[in-house]
Order: structure tokens, then C-alpha cells, then sequence
């Protein structure tokens, strides 16, 4: 996370774990380690910070999207929400909005060969899916730009890079 000592990770096993970095003795302290009965293999997340809190959103193979609250304050953990809507579909990247107000999520179907995509965007307040727009191809990328955090860079690997401002 930008500007503290705390790293998130996670990977095939379906968990979430979020560690201290430290200055001297071991390197890395876990200090949660999220699971859900439902998460499997994690491939992206994303991280957003308001003190003392802080949202890490994972999506993983199966199409699910986990969101995990974690306070610093009482160290306290907890998952907010499981959105499974996403059937057949691999999540393949995340983005929050430069105001946090949205998360972007790409994907990409689940096949012997390489399937079609989705970018989908979500409003974070109560995690309701505000636009979807279907791809040709899997959806690689989807980042909030920095330069101009309401516009979303999308790319596929069989069309050029697309710019959506706003909306989808």
C-alpha cells in the first residue's frame, strides 16, 4: 500500500493475505489472512486507501469478486460483499476510479480456446454494476489512468487500445 509499510498478496491457493513489512527481525508478519468457502484461485486485485481504513477487492478464476474492509484502527478484517455473477468468466483485472467511486473489472471467458471479454464498471457505495460493454476478445487491461482518473484504458489482445470517458 502507498506510504505504509503493508503488502498484499495472493495467488492460487484463494487467499488474501496482508503483511508488515518490517525493519529488523523477519522480513514480512502476516497479519490477516482472508479466505472465503467460495474464493479460488485469486488472479488480480485491487487496493484503495481512506485512513484508517482500507478495501481490497479480488477477483479470481471462477468469475467471483470478493470485498475485504480492513481497519487499522482495531486491525479488524471482514469480508463486505461476494458478487457472483460473472458465470463462465475468469476476472482478469481490476481499477478503482481516481475518486474511488467506481471499480472497473475486465474479463474473460473460460475456455479451451480464447473466448470473448467483458469490461463491467460497479459503484462502490453499494456494489451495483452501473455498465457493462462486451469485448471480442479477453479483456487484459483495464486501468483508471492516472493523467485523467474518470477516463479507463481497456486493451484486448485482437483490437487496439480503447479510452472510455465516463461511462462505457
Amino acid at each position: 500500500l502507498s506510504g505504509s509499510k503493508t503488502l498484499v498478496s495472493a495467488g492460487r491457493d484463494g487467499v488474501v493475505r496482508i503483511w508488515d513489512i518490517l525493519t529488523d527481525g523477519p522480513r514480512l508478519q502476516m497479519m490477516h489472512r482472508l479466505a472465503s468457502e467460495h474464493l479460488k484461485s485469486v488472479i488480480t486485485l485491487a487496493v484503495t486507501q481512506r485512513q484508517p481504513d482500507y478495501t481490497i477487492v479480488s477477483g479470481s478464476s471462477d468469475g467471483c469478486l470478493h470485498v475485504w474492509r480492513i481497519s487499522e484502527d482495531d486491525s479488524s478484517a471482514r469480508l463486505e460483499k461476494v458478487l457472483d455473477h460473472n458465470k463462465g468468466f475468469a476476472v482478469t483485472c481490476l481499477s478503482f476510479s481516481g475518486d474511488e467511486s467506481f471499480l472497473a473489472l475486465g474479463t474473460q471467458e473460460v475456455s479451451e480456446t480464447i473466448g470473448k471479454g467483458t469490461v463491467q464498471l460497479f459503484e462502490t457505495k453499494n456494489w451495483s454494476t452501473v455498465a457493462s460493454h462486451s469485448l471480442v476478445s479477453p479483456c487484459l487491461t483495464c486501468e483508471y489512468l492516472q493523467s485523467s482518473p474518470d477516463r479507463l484504458l481497456v486493451c484486448t489482445p485482437q483490437t487496439p487500445p480503447q479510452i472510455f470517458e465516463g461511462a462505457l
